[in-house]
């Protein structure tokens, strides 16, 4: 996935060396956030804001040749909250799939190349079609019928 800045991303703590953190992001790409861009202020105990494998929302501050910096302190709750919404959103349409036998990865994968998940949900229950294109008609129906 190509990050461009002012972007907003999930990641995973990775781990913690000195002032920097290092970063997971969704698609498997990794980037770094320096102390100063985890909290505004002085920060006293940096684990109370990151942890190793703790999820959090951050915003891309530059791309230069592959590496990516972030930023946890320029992210606004309604970013916050909107990022984390579509994770959990994503989550339980995953489980619905696995349930059916399909490849969650690769159905959500192409979901995504047409729709954020959110969106993706909400045509999908207003129109069946939109099903049908990435799981079949019998399945679609099975789904959200």
């Amino acid at each position: 996935m190509k990050y461009k800045e002012d972007d907003i991303v999930l990641c995973t703590v990775r781990k913690i060396e000195g002032i920097t953190v290092f970063l997971d992001l969704e698609d498997g790409s990794n980037g770094t956030m320096v102390l100063s861009e985890v909290s505004a202020g002085r920060i006293r105990n940096l684990r109370t804001y990151v942890t190793p494998n703790k999820k959090i929302v951050c915003k891309v501050l530059n791309v230069e040749n592959g590496h990516i910096e972030l930023s946890l302190r320029r992210v606004t709750a309604k970013e916050r909250e909107r990022v984390l919404e579509n994770y959990k959103k994503e989550r339980a349409l995953e489980k619905m799939i696995k349930i059916m036998g399909e490849n969650p990865e690769k159905i959500i994968s192409e979901i995504k190349e047409d729709y954020e998940i959110v969106d993706f949900l909400v045509e999908a229950r207003d129109d069946a079609r939109v099903l049908e294109r990435y799981f079949g008609k019998e399945k679609a129906q099975k789904l959200f019928g």
